[in-house]
């Protein structure tokens, strides 16, 4: 008799799975819609309707990489360990805009202490400069890293000024997704209108969504 060979049932879990299911699109917000921490984090004011004016091209998405490369240059700010922590998630995008600068703590920091290196005060001008030239955008924790991402022309875009500097701006791939679904089973991804959206308030929130032993030695930013 012939040998009827089996398949290998995937695991129902497996994020791959399902990855033709669309990703969550980020929706229109406006000041109206966020709390009021959210505003003062990640609310589109004059100032930053002004900041993002200086960019003059009549391509949305090319305005966008520019405004990204710009935030991504904005100067690094050594400071204490407890000072960086008091400005975590606490910066508004407009001051971040402004003084063209981040908060990060000065390196080495002691274990279990937050390594804060600054992508959320990143993505929060990212968040807020989006916005403010009229495309949807939504605020992204994963782990211990912030990001955003925004939607143009029906389809979804990643905003990161990434490591060193690099910054990046791209449509979500297929490998995006899967990833994205891979961290939201292990409960390490969030994705809301602003920090205070998804839970971040305060640098005691910096360990939201991380796992035991990454709050254990402190690794993230």
């Amino acid at each position: 008799m012939p040998v009827r060979r089996t398949q290998k049932r995937r695991d129902r879990t497996d994020p791959r799975k399902s990855v033709r299911e669309p990703v969550k699109r980020p929706i229109p917000v406006s000041n109206e819609m966020l709390s009021k921490l959210g505003t003062h984090q990640v609310g589109v004011t004059k100032k930053v309707i002004g900041y993002v004016a200086k960019f003059k091209t009549a391509d949305p998405l090319k305005r966008v990489k520019l405004i990204v490369a710009d935030i991504a240059s904005f100067e690094k700010v050594d400071l204490p360990v407890e000072k960086a922590g008091e400005h975590w998630a606490n910066r508004s995008a407009e001051r971040i805009i402004e003084r063209r600068n981040v908060a990060v703590a000065r390196q080495p920091v002691p274990d279990g202490a937050p390594e804060i290196s600054g992508c959320t005060d990143y993505a929060s001008a990212i968040c807020a400069s989006i916005r403010a030239i009229g495309l949807p955008a939504s605020f992204v924790r994963m782990g211990n890293h912030s990001h955003v991402k925004f939607l143009y022309e029906g389809e979804v875009y990643i905003a990161d000024p990434g490591k060193k500097r690099r910054a990046i701006v791209r449509k979500m791939t297929t490998a995006d997704k899967i990833n994205e679904r891979i961290w939201k089973r292990n409960k390490a991804f969030a994705e809301g209108k602003s920090p205070a959206d998804i839970g971040l308030k305060t640098v005691e929130d910096f360990y939201k969504y991380s796992s035991a032993k990454v709050r254990r030695y402190g690794r993230g930013n």
